[in-house]
């Protein structure tokens, strides 16, 4: 699809919006197929939902319940994400401050 024909989809989907009408009624008050606006506003919408998930990372909260000075050489990092995907793991501490400086680094 050219830039030209995106950009038309584009003011038609503002259209759209602003009409307060169904997908069927606005295509058939604006002479345009179904179909063809129901798939461009699925690309449309799928690719707004792609650039908000790669517009930036995710915020997160470093806690410890440990008031302990540190001592041991390895430690327990929980990784609890918003989609419920956990990552409990024992790492050498070393090993630990190493990857973060090189995670600051790469960021």
């Amino acid at each position: 699809m050219s830039k030209s024909e995106q950009a038309n989809w584009e003011e038609i989907f503002v259209q759209y919006k602003a009409s307060g009408l169904s997908q069927p009624a606005f295509c058939r008050a604006n002479n345009l197929s179904n179909n063809q606006f129901h798939y461009r506003w699925h690309e449309y919408n799928k690719a707004l939902k792609a650039q908000a998930v790669g517009s930036g990372f995710e915020s997160i909260s470093v806690v410890s319940t440990d008031t302990r000075p540190l001592v041991a050489s390895k430690m327990q990092v929980k990784t609890h994400l918003p989609n419920q995907i956990r990552c409990d793991v024992s790492v050498e501490v070393e090993e630990f401050a190493l990857l973060l400086s090189q995670l600051v680094q790469s960021c």
